[in-house]
Order: C-alpha cells, then structure tokens, then sequence
C-alpha cells in the first residue's frame, strides 16, 4: 500500500463545491480591509510617490500676505447742479467703475509707479524655471521643431497678469461698498498696492475728465464762434433789408392814409348819389307841381308865392267873377308862378342829373385810387412780414447763442468738481499674518489626497485584476474541475525551521491534488497523466516533477516524460545530460528502452525531450504504445506537455491518457486563458479538466475572502502551531 492509498479517506480533501452565485463578488468592509492589505504595498509606493512628488512644493511654498481696503465710491453731490447735458455721464455704475479699477492705463500706472517689473513675484522672466516648466520647454520645442515660432509679445503684458491675478476687486452685496484686495509675498507691498490702485484710478478719472472737459469746451467755442457768425449775418441781412424797404415803408403809409381819406369820400360820394338817386325817383313819381318842387328841393319861397296866390285867387273868385280884372291878374300872376316852378323843377331836375354823372365819374376815380392804394398797401405788409421773419431769425440765432453760452459755463463750472468723490472706508494696512493655511495643512491634504489615490489606484488593480487566485473561480468556467492549490516551492535563502515547514506543506497539497485525481478516476491513481498549462511558465513542468516525486515515494512506479519536445528540460532536473528521449522515439530513430532514464535519488524513471530539434510530427501511434507499456510494466506515465495555446502535442496526448492535469499559476494566468485552454482540451477524450493552481503566494491568498484561503492559512497556523 503506498502513501497515498495509506491516508484515510473520510481525510481526503475534496474539492471545494461550486460557489454561490456572486459569493466571491461581494463586498463588504472585510473585503475592503483585505483589498488594502493585499494590495499594501502598492498603496504604499503610490502614496510615497505623490508624497515625494508634494512635498517639494509644499515645502517651497511661499507665504502670502493680503491686505484689503474698503472704499465707498459715489458721484459727488454738487455735480447734480452743474452737470451739463453734453458731458454728464449717466447715474454712477459701480460695476462699470470696478471695471475702470482693472482698465489696462491704471493698471499700467499701478506696475510703474511700484516697480512690480523688477520683481520676481510678478515678472516670470526674473524666475528661474522649475524642472516641470524645463521639462515641458523641452518637448514643447521637440514637437515644435521645424515650425516657425510664434511672436513674442510684450513682457510686460506677462507682469500685468500676474498682477491681476493677484488683485481682487469685490462689491458687498447690498451696498455700494467696493473691496480692494491684494496678494503679495511682501506684506508691505500687499498693503501699498490698494493704496496706489485708488490713488491712480483717481488721477487717471481726473485726467480723462479734465481731457473730456477740455475737449467739451473746444468743441463749444467752435459753435460758439460759428453761432456769431451766423447771428453777424442774419442782423447784416435784416438791415439790409430794412434800407432796401425803407422808401416803401414810407410810400405805404401814405397809402394807408390815402385809403382811409378815399374810403371816407367814397362813403359820402355814395351817400350823395343814393341821395340824388332817391329825389329823382321821387321826382319822377310826383304827379303834381307842388309834389315835384318838393323832390325837386325848389326855393321854398317860391312855393309860398304860388300858394299865397292861389289863395287869392280862391278869396277873388268867392268875391268877383272869373272876369274879374283882379282874378284875371291873379291867374296870370299864378301862371306866371307855376312857369316859373316848372322851370326852376327842370332846372333842378337837371342839376342833379349833372351832379349824379359827376360824382359817378368821382366814384370812378376814388376806386382806382382805392386799389392803387390796396396794392401799395399789400406790397407793404409783404415786406414787413420778410422784415418780422428776419427779425425772428436774427432772435433765434441770439438765442442758440445765449444757450450755447450756458451750456460752456456749465462745462467750466463742471470741470471745477471731481469725476468721482470716494470716501475711504478703510486703507490697506501691513497685514500681520498670512493668508491661507499653513504647510502642516497643506502637507495633511497632500497626505490625504495621496491615501485616496492609491486607494482608487489599489481598488482600480483589483478591478482590473481577471487573474485566477481560487478555485471558486475555476468551477465558472466550463469544462474544468479544480483539483487543488500547491503553493510556491521553499526558496534557499528562508530560514531552514520555515523552509521546512513550507516543504512538508507543499508535499501535502501535491498529496491533495493525487487525491483528488484518485477520486476521479475510481478511487485509484490514474495510469496515465498529462500535465500542461495555457501558457509558458506557469509551473507545469515543476508541478510534473512533484507529482512524479511524490508518487515514488509512496512506493508507485512512475515515468515522467519530457513531452515539451520544443523547450522541455527534464534532464536538467535529474542532472543528466542531454541523450535521447522522447523526439527519438517519435521520430522512429531509437527504441523505448533506449531512451528510459533512471535517478535512482528519487526513484523515478524519466525520459528527456530528446536530441532532434525542430519540427516533427507527432506519432500518436508510438506514443500509445509508450503508454501502454508503462502500464503493463506497473508504471504510471505523467506527461510533461507543451503548454495548450502554444502548440498542438497536448492536444493529441490528451487523448492517449487517463487525465489531463491542467497548471494554472497563482495570480498570473488569466481567466480568458484558462477558458481557451480548457474549451481546447475538454473535447479531446470526451472528459473535462482537472485544473491545479500552482505557485500559491499563502501570504497574499490569505488576504482574500475566497473559502479556501482558510484551508491554506488559518487550519495551517493551527496545525503547525505558528504562522506559516
């Protein structure tokens, strides 16, 4: 009985079942402890390194000194009475003025009068350039090289940057209370510079409204003098005017006079006519001689005789009879009389015929002096209304003048007063201690800063980590079986108690990983074994060489075979030289027993890689004949095969032996690695794959959660009384 079939077997460690789903996935703060143990060491270096990379510039951080002074800025309270309209600005704008504060002329004015060019703190070209700024010059010009360089502006546009980057100007909120603040190395300095920034603004506005002012007034005295000239003019045009008219002037009035006179004649002239016109008509109308002496307006006297006479003559013909001497003197008297009215009627009549013509020829005559003197008259106002509208040009050209004139006074009297009054609230005094916070601070924000970034460093690792590190992670992928963790081998420099230690562990979990290969395989060793792994060194060929170790002592027969025919190195671990081996035997050119080696040290039977070298094709008659000759001689065979995503030769000896043993190293294989190689090798043979996880680092597996870092780590302390 060997070894192995000596161990009990309710002893035996089976693999671990299938894990949960995700139970390796969670996260709790345990598994946030064991990230940052686990990862210790590279959340140290990365944290030394930003350390060591801040703590320069911490260390050579320089104080800053701030000083602040606190202004109140309005429009002086006289300006409301004597700005004018043509250069009074609108209502104060504090913002407008804290623009003015940072204009390129004060600022200028602020460098110059400080010599803030001679200082290193705001001239970049006196400072000597850190190594950062060298480095990034250099690639810069590396990248540069062959273009043409851009031009360089002028220095002192650098100097006013960074003084604006150390001025700040701010207004209170709710007030009109502006905040002049500046940042200096020099405390001095830093108090000066407010100071002067209000000083210069106050020149510089004073100056430019004295400029505004002057300008103003200039450009009034133009319209000013331009505005006489024009007034000048129009008072020469207006009295020319009135010498031109004058003689017309005159003529008019006359005429006006004349107008009147005729207008009064032609109201008599009609009145006379309507007179005239009226006793004709009634002359005409009369039917007796008496009725027409009356129209007539004949000598009344004449009118008494005749009536006297008729009444005579009525008195004699009462008396006497109509042949009366007397009635007859008297009818002839009578008669007379009447001859006499009739012709003094006629004569009346005629008269005022005459006298009618007359004054129609003196209407005549009235009218058209009437008009003459109407023409004279219009032509009259016509000219006075040239002279009134000269007159009114000549007043408003004074007028323009007069405002003009007010409006120069007003600019005289405006530029007597100050742009702005400002009423300092408080000056900039020599600030006593620096801003900000001290380099203890900065150096425990920097430390803080660095922890958290080697933290997202550390968890960023793990993340990205797809590595196999257990087995719970090899029972997700299809096809393999997990046959075991085998740590790393005992080094020579570990102390020999440890070494000793670490040796009889790892003989155990070579023993647990034949056990479980023995529980697979009917509760026996199997007869043939090939060992691989997805990719080169991964620890196949050492794993190979324990198992083979390991079966000989417990009294088993075991050939090991060189099956790596391109770089396998067997012999080198028997100390035998190169000779034939497995190449020759495939390649027909030596027998089997000529190429069997012995070491009698540990009692195993090998065969070497062999002296052909380059391509052969893989014999797989020959090999199956190797296999089952070491069977029949009792011998186990275990294969020593290329890796699987190297070559084909694993491939076509999976199918030739009992298991197929697959090598995956600790922490280094990657888990799309393992599923290439496992999805290759399950089809051959029609079995899946045992997988072992060699090169185990117990120190770091026990750092994490998976279930059997405690079977490698804490049941160990326990058993061998200290840690391992």
């Amino acid at each position: 009985m060997t070894q192995v079939d000596r161990i009990p077997r309710p002893l035996a460690i089976a693999p671990p079942p299938p894990a949960g789903g995700g139970d390796d996935d969670w996260l709790d703060l345990q598994a946030l402890f064991r990230v940052v143990r686990r990862r210790f060491w590279l959340i140290f270096v990365v944290a030394s390194a930003v350390m060591l990379a801040a703590v320069p510039p911490i260390l050579g951080m320089k104080k800053d000194y701030a000083a602040v002074a606190r202004i109140l800025i309005h429009e002086p309270l006289p300006a409301a009475f004597a700005s004018s309209a043509l250069t009074a600005d609108e209502v104060l704008n504090l913002t407008t003025e804290g623009e003015r504060l940072l204009s390129r002329t004060i600022s200028l004015g602020v460098v110059s009068e400080l010599d803030l060019a001679s200082r290193p703190e705001f001239n970049p070209a006196l400072t000597e350039p850190s190594l950062v700024e060298r480095v990034r010059d250099s690639l810069r010009g590396l990248l540069s090289a062959g273009t043409v360089a851009p031009p360089q502006g002028d220095p002192i546009d650098l100097v006013l940057q960074s003084y604006l980057g150390h001025l700040r100007i701010a207004r209170a909120p709710g007030s009109d209370v502006v905040s002049i603040g500046f940042v200096s190395r020099d405390p001095e300095l830093a108090a000066d510079v407010p100071n002067t920034l209000i000083r210069v603004y106050l020149d510089e506005r004073e100056r430019q409204m004295a400029a505004r002012m002057m300008q103003a007034e200039a450009w009034l005295q133009g319209r000013i003098d331009d505005q006489e000239d024009r007034l000048e003019a129009a008072e020469a045009e207006l009295d020319q005017a009135r010498i031109e008219t004058g003689d017309l002037l005159v003529d008019a009035e006359d005429a006006a006079a004349l107008r009147a006179d005729l207008a009064a004649r032609r109201a008599e002239i009609e009145r006379r006519l309507t007179e005239l016109t009226t006793r004709l008509a009634e002359l005409a109308q009369a039917s007796g001689l008496t009725a027409r002496m009356i129209a007539a307006d004949v000598d009344p006297q004449l009118g008494r005789d005749l009536a006297a006479e008729r009444a005579g003559l009525a008195r004699l013909q009462q008396r006497y009879g109509a042949a009366h001497a007397e009635i007859v003197a008297a009818e002839a008297r009578i008669a007379t009389l009447e001859s006499s009215a009739e012709a003094e009627t006629e004569r009346q009549r005629l008269r005022m015929e005459s006298d009618l013509a007359a004054l129609d020829r003196q209407e005549a005559v009235i009218l058209g002096d009437f008009e003459a003197a109407r023409d004279a008259m219009a032509r009259a106002r016509q000219i006075d209304m040239g002279l009134v509208q000269l007159q009114e040009a000549v007043d408003g050209e004074k007028g323009a003048l007069d405002r003009l004139g007010e409006q120069l006074r007003a600019v005289r009297a405006e530029a007597e007063l100050p742009p702005a009054e400002i009423e300092v609230l408080s000056p900039a005094s020599v600030p006593m201690n620096a801003e900000g916070r001290g380099r203890s601070y900065y150096m425990a924000v920097a430390a803080i800063a660095a922890a958290l970034l080697a933290l997202t460093v550390a968890f960023g690792v793990e993340m990205v980590d797809t590595t196999i590190r257990s087995q719970q992670q090899l029972s997700r992928i299809p096809g393999a079986l997990p046959a075991g963790l085998v740590p790393e081998l005992p080094r020579g420099i570990l102390r020999r108690r440890r070494r000793n230690r670490l040796a009889r562990l790892y003989r155990d979990r070579i023993e647990a990983v034949l056990l479980a290969l023995e529980q697979r395989v009917n509760q026996t060793v199997p007869q043939s074994l090939m060992v691989t792994s997805a990719l080169p060194r991964e620890g196949k060929s050492t794993l190979a060489g324990s198992l083979a170790d390991e079966l000989a002592a417990s009294g088993r027969a075991v050939l090991l075979v060189d099956a790596d025919l391109s770089g396998g190195r067997l012999h080198e671990r028997f100390a035998a030289p190169a000779s034939l081996g497995l190449a020759d035997y495939l390649a027909g050119t030596a027998k089997l027993d000529q190429v069997i080696r012995h070491d009698r040290a540990s009692g195993v039977s090998f065969i070497p890689r062999g002296t052909i070298t380059g391509r052969r094709l893989f014999d797989r008659e020959l090999a199956r004949s190797l296999v089952a000759s070491a069977a029949a001689r009792g011998q186990v065979v275990i294969f020593d095969a290329t890796p699987v995503l190297v070559a084909n030769e694993s491939l076509m000896l999976a199918g030739l032996v009992s298991r197929t043993l697959l090598v995956v190293r600790w922490g280094r294989t990657q888990r799309a690695a393992v599923e290439a190689a496992a999805e290759r090798l399950s089809p051959r043979g029609g079995q899946e794959v045992d997988v072992v996880i060699a090169r185990v680092d117990l120190r770091r597996h026990a750092l994490y959660g998976y279930r059997d870092a405690g079977m490698l780590a804490r049941s160990l302390r326990r058993y061998h009384g200290r840690r391992v």
